[in-house]
């Protein structure tokens, strides 16, 4: 990111599943969202933050993935 002048990263998946294309949320948390919407904000500065819906699975998101701010 340093290299390419990037401060912030974002990650967007949108929840639909297919063997045929990639998932880079789950890629880079271990986490598969059951959601519509996932967001990973990766920072020079902070430490990652996973975005989800729905909240009820910030749970399982917290435990499964190796972050351990998930909003």
């Amino acid at each position: 990111m340093r290299e390419k002048g990037l401060q912030t990263l974002l990650v967007y998946d949108s929840g639909r599943h297919n063997f045929l294309r990639m998932n880079y949320v789950a890629y880079l948390t271990d986490f598969i969202s059951v959601g519509p919407e996932t967001m990973l904000v990766l920072s020079l500065e902070d430490e990652p933050v996973l975005y989800l819906a729905p909240t009820w699975d910030i749970p399982r998101a917290q435990e499964e993935s190796w972050g351990s701010a998930v909003r």
